[in-house]
């Protein structure tokens, strides 16, 4: 039986998140049930193994103490491909789909063509520095990791950082209708229980707390 598993998020600050929630929650309900709302954020690293609720907790304590006085993120959303060596689309290198579209919102379908519910319409975020040693300095607190043996490989098939607006079976044909996230600053972490990690389970997430960055 799969362990339940924590995710470390990135949240908008207001009123951006009430601006992206209202987005989130009117895909939702057009979709009449097919893709549950969330809380809109960006994935600094998803899905780890956690035991229970007492680790659970330790680890917010750990990652609040790493990032006292880190600062704020920019995030700031860019067309894709991301760079002039992407494809419009691309498979990505472990073989889970592809990349869909071009331009600020895309999605990912599977190899037999479904869209794959996790990554299903969602805008790239721009590569910064601040957010890149983010990730180094979380994945540090939460393998136990030193910075050079941190892996900063994101998830298949866009392996970029990225907003979403949707979870499910979202017709890809309406992305390019959904204009991307504004550029926002960020100074707020979440850390979320993200189990079962699954498009049934979405609607059973819940915060563990937040971390302030200031």
């Amino acid at each position: 039986m799969m362990k339940p598993m924590l995710s470390l998020w990135l949240l908008p600050p207001q009123p951006e998140m009430d601006q992206l929630q209202k987005q989130i929650n009117e895909i939702s309900l057009q979709s009449k049930g097919k893709c549950p709302p969330f809380v809109p954020h960006i994935t600094i690293v998803g899905a780890f193994p956690c035991e229970n609720d007492q680790e659970s907790k330790i680890l917010l304590q750990e990652l609040r103490t790493k990032f006292q006085g880190f600062g704020s993120i920019p995030c700031y959303f860019v067309p894709y491909p991301p760079n002039e060596n992407s494809n419009k689309v691309k498979e990505d290198k472990h073989g889970q789909g592809y990349v869909l579209g071009e331009g600020r919102v895309v999605c990912s379908i599977s190899k037999e063509g479904s869209i794959l519910w996790n990554q299903s319409c969602l805008s790239i975020m721009h590569r910064s520095k601040k957010f890149m040693n983010a990730v180094r300095m979380a994945k540090e607190v939460i393998f136990s990791a030193t910075e050079e043996i941190c892996d900063i490989e994101f998830s298949p098939p866009v392996m970029e950082p990225h907003f979403s607006f949707a979870y499910g079976n979202f017709d890809a044909n309406l992305c390019s209708s959904i204009p991307s996230p504004p550029d926002l600053i960020s100074t707020t972490m979440s850390l979320f229980w993200t189990y079962p990690v699954s498009l049934e389970g979405v609607q059973e997430w819940s915060e563990v707390g937040r971390i302030d960055l200031r």
